[in-house]
């Protein structure tokens, strides 16, 4: 059918368009991310000159600027991000359902597939990291993963080798794209570590993510998990 054959021309058409977008703005974050390290290097740099000196408020002044700087630049990122993942995925919410499968056991129990949803922030709250996750599943990333810790308190998944995933190194994929960890963490109060809430885990954050499977309010913020 020609009409039909079009449609899905244009439509590969408008997917090479965003996969190209998506590639250039990669590109932008690691740019940030190089300028971040060097702004943080030189101020750094900046403290060990002025360290004999008695100009302590030039010294606070200049970590004032160079803080600010790093600001911006996660805003930028930040916004960056919303704008791809409205192009992409749409203004949301933004929900995700997992397949996974349950190995059998020597008790009888046979291999079993089961599923289970989650929903994603709210992309103005945490865009960065909603962007990075939105596109790891598109890009089929997290296809032969496995949960490998299951520590009381939280679930945690990976890109970890399987016997029955038959990939040799799952996490080289999300480096070969680029989408295997945030640039910085984002925390927001309206969505606190309270029971079956997800996460990135580690700093910044990624590629593996966590579920809590308790309250575990006491841990949040910048100073827990991202």
């Amino acid at each position: 059918n020609k009409a039909l054959q079009l449609k899905l021309d244009r439509a590969m058409s408008v997917k090479d368009i965003y996969d190209d977008k998506i590639e250039k703005l990669h590109v932008s974050m690691i740019e940030l991310d190089r300028q971040k390290e060097a702004l943080e290097y030189e101020l750094e740099s900046e403290v060990d000159m002025t360290s004999s000196m008695s100009g302590e408020k030039r010294m606070e002044k200049r970590e004032k600027m160079i803080l600010t700087q790093i600001e911006r630049m996660q805003k930028r990122i930040q916004r960056e991000s919303h704008r791809e993942v409205v192009e992409r995925f749409g203004q949301g919410p933004h929900r995700i359902k997992f397949e996974i499968l349950l190995p059998g056991n020597a008790s009888g129990y046979s291999n079993r597939t089961e599923y289970f949803s989650i929903e994603l922030a709210p992309l103005h709250l945490m865009p960065h990291s909603v962007h990075l996750f939105l596109e790891q599943v598109y890009h089929g990333l997290w296809d032969g993963c496995s949960f490998v810790i299951n520590g009381g308190h939280v679930l945690q998944a990976g890109p970890y080798q399987h016997h029955s995933n038959g990939i040799e190194n799952v996490l080289q994929s999300f480096k070969d794209r680029e989408l295997d960890v945030v640039s910085f963490q984002e925390y927001s109060d309206e969505f606190p570590n309270k029971k079956y809430s997800l996460g990135f885990a580690g700093r910044p954050g990624g590629p593996d993510f966590y579920i809590n499977m308790r309250d575990d309010t006491k841990n949040d913020g910048q100073h827990g998990q991202s």
